[in-house]
């Protein structure tokens, strides 16, 4: 589901959408993806760093393309 909701954001990017809720679908999907990913293998060590990409990854999309 996330690679679809990313491949999916990307298409309305390069057709012109660049708002937030593109953006957000570009920025968070990946983030998700390795979260779920940890948490489905039990792997709570790898919960952190997921969680800090996720929350920088988000900000520097905000930053760089909304503001």
């Amino acid at each position: 589901i996330c690679v679809l909701v990313y491949y999916a954001a990307w298409l309305a990017y390069y057709q012109g959408a660049a708002n937030a809720f593109v953006i957000g679908g570009l920025a968070l999907p990946p983030c998700l993806a390795f979260l779920f990913y940890a948490l489905s293998r039990g792997n709570v060590p790898a919960l952190v760093p997921a969680c800090l990409f996720t929350v920088c990854h988000v900000i520097s999309a905000a930053y760089s393309f909304l503001f």
